[in-house]
């Protein structure tokens, strides 16, 4: 914004990067420097790299797009942990990650693919995020898993929202109001 103010001003801009990141705020410059950071030399460095810059762009922006899941299945490597650091943290950053974008997703989202149900229960972390490819098959997986065995009487609630439902017609309502869930 500043450069276009200056340009527009007919202010002569100097092409030296120093000049530039002086004249920013600090959180353009926490942004730069994380985005611009160089690579890793082994895996790890890079994912904490990348990481860090992905934080920052979320810092800067103030809005959490959806988490990357790993491409790969993790494989096991034969250097040791020093005590007290788990070689699980990094898969359980990123779990945290992608179960935070799905709950964007389904609050967000006006037709979402994600249940928020499922997303509520204490399930492995692919059952919870699972992302139906389409809404319409979200809405037969609501009926067929979350409303078909209520039985009158059970007790009903959302477990994102931590609210209790008294019955299966105003978890359906609760559903389309505040998650976009169909049934």
């Amino acid at each position: 914004m500043r450069d276009v103010e200056r340009q527009l001003a007919g202010i002569e801009m100097k092409d030296d990067v120093k000049v530039v990141h002086d004249t920013m705020l600090p959180a353009q410059k926490a942004l730069v420097d994380a985005v611009m950071a160089p690579p890793g030399v082994t895996l790890e460095e890079e994912v904490r790299r990348r990481n860090r810059a992905i934080h920052a762009v979320t810092e800067y922006c103030g809005i959490e797009e959806g988490g990357m899941r790993p491409s790969r299945p993790k494989q096991s490597s034969s250097r040791t942990t020093p005590p007290g650091k788990s070689e699980d943290a990094p898969q359980l950053d990123l779990d945290k990650e992608a179960i935070e974008a799905a709950k964007v997703s389904v609050y967000k989202e006006k037709r979402p693919t994600i249940c928020f149900v499922c997303l509520g229960e204490n399930l492995p972390t692919d059952q919870r995020i699972h992302s139906f490819h389409s809404s319409t098959d979200l809405s037969k997986h609501f009926k067929r898993k979350h409303l078909e065995p209520i039985e009158e009487g059970d007790s009903l609630g959302c477990k994102l929202c931590q609210v209790s439902l008294a019955h299966k017609m105003h978890l359906q309502r609760h559903a389309l109001e505040v998650h976009g869930t169909v049934s």
